[in-house]
């Protein structure tokens, strides 16, 4: 007997409501295709999102001393209007060993999400705004403070999703599961709320030694609030979810150096140091509401916690590189030659990486002629005498001119 040939399943399509409890609701759902599927299809998407933004800025230049002092704010105010229709649906329920008495096609018997009914629809509005003062200390120094504010609009999880059935967050009678138990478990948010981030940045730029060295830098703290987060633990939330987690608090400094030492050679360095700290531990609520203050069930920052903290694992505050170019063209019949070096420190604070390379071409002239001074990637051909290394983050670009 051809087994593969006997029919395991009754076939999916759209549902026509939803279930409140035990009572089924009508609801139509939107779909773009609203058909029964073919009975090989065991699952489906069929979602539409609507997402629309509307904004308007301005922005404003004051010169508090003439062509030395200049204040500039600015502002945006925005609207986003974002929403989701449609369904999701499996076909666990339509198994025709398990369930004979599925119908044909298996409509509201599977597993399956009517996005319509979960009504979700949200507005987001803001204004963000910016300022900042520069002042020109003479025409090769600069100095400035900035202040802004970021934004990045909320959204949805689609679904209500449950912890992992033996996960001390499920209500399944476990004696882990108690506390679960008296406050109906937990279950991920239909929404994430927007997060927002506030940056203040002193900072400056210079030009030194007839322009030969170059020397910027700047010091910040960046306040995040209300950070989105996605969280998936095994045998505790296995549906990657958003949720919002804490508020942190970033400090630093960066800098960074160029020198053109002689013709053809440049060094150019930098460094910065970041410090992240968590100054607000996110809610962690039981679906009937309750906070979960048992120290058991308490976010911690560290790797041990089972339970999704708002954490955020940096890695070496320290992150310095360097690097030396040397380029020099020779025209021995038309040869043309290059070299460089470079060298930078791992950002975990482990040995640096050294990279070096060389090439040369040799070009030679194409079987009809054009204009002198005309660039070599015009027609003619150039032998690759010896293929540089590519670099780690770095690479070179090299054009050649006949002469």
């Amino acid at each position: 007997m051809d087994l593969t040939a006997l029919p395991y399943f009754s076939p999916i399509g759209p549902p026509t409501g939803y279930y409140n409890g035990a009572v089924f609701v009508p609801l139509p759902v939107t779909s773009n295709n609203p058909d029964v599927r073919p009975l090989g299809d065991g699952f489906f998407n069929d979602i539409t999102r609507g997402y629309t933004q509307k904004a308007a800025y301005a922005s404003f230049d004051v010169d508090l001393l003439p062509q030395a002092l200049t204040l500039t704010v600015g502002t945006r105010y925005f609207r986003t209007d974002t929403s989701e229709v449609g369904s999701t649906v499996g076909s666990f329920g339509c198994q025709l060993i398990n369930n004979p008495t599925a119908p044909n096609p298996c409509l509201n018997h599977s597993n399956f999400t009517n996005l319509n009914a979960e009504a979700l629809a949200r507005t987001f509005s803001a204004f963000k705004s910016r300022a900042n003062l520069s002042w020109k200390i003479t025409v090769d120094k600069l100095v400035y403070y900035t202040w802004s504010q970021g934004y990045r609009a909320g959204g949805f999880n689609r679904n209500e999703f449950g912890a992992e059935f033996n996960s001390p967050l499920a209500p399944n009678g476990e004696p882990s599961q108690a506390l679960a138990d008296r406050h109906g478990g937990w279950v991920s948010p239909l929404y994430f709320a927007p997060d927002n981030l506030t940056n203040n940045e002193l900072g400056w730029k210079t030009l030194w030694m007839d322009r030969r060295i170059q020397w910027n830098g700047a010091i910040y703290q960046e306040d995040w609030s209300n950070a989105q987060i996605n969280v998936g633990l095994n045998d505790v939330i296995s549906y990657g979810v958003t949720l919002n987690g804490g508020n942190y608090r970033v400090r630093g400094v960066e800098t960074s150096g160029v020198g053109r030492l002689t013709t053809g050679l440049t060094i150019e360095a930098g460094a910065a140091w970041n410090h992240s700290a968590l100054v607000r531990h996110a809610p962690f609520l039981w679906r009937d509401g309750t906070p979960m203050t048992s120290a058991r069930y308490r976010p911690r920052a560290d790797s041990s916690s089972r339970i999704p903290a708002a954490h955020w694992a940096a890695p070496s505050p320290v992150h310095p590189n360097f690097r030396a170019t040397f380029e020099r063209a020779m025209s021995f019949r038309s040869c043309i030659g290059f070299l460089g070096a470079v060298i930078g420190a791992r950002p975990d604070g482990s040995s640096p990486r050294w990279r070096a390379n060389a090439a040369a071409w040799r070009p030679q002239r194409p079987a009809i002629g054009h204009q002198h001074g005309a660039a070599l990637a015009a027609g003619a051909e150039r032998e690759l005498i010896a293929a540089p290394q590519r670099a780690e983050q770095e690479h070179c670009v090299l054009e050649a001119q006949e002469r």
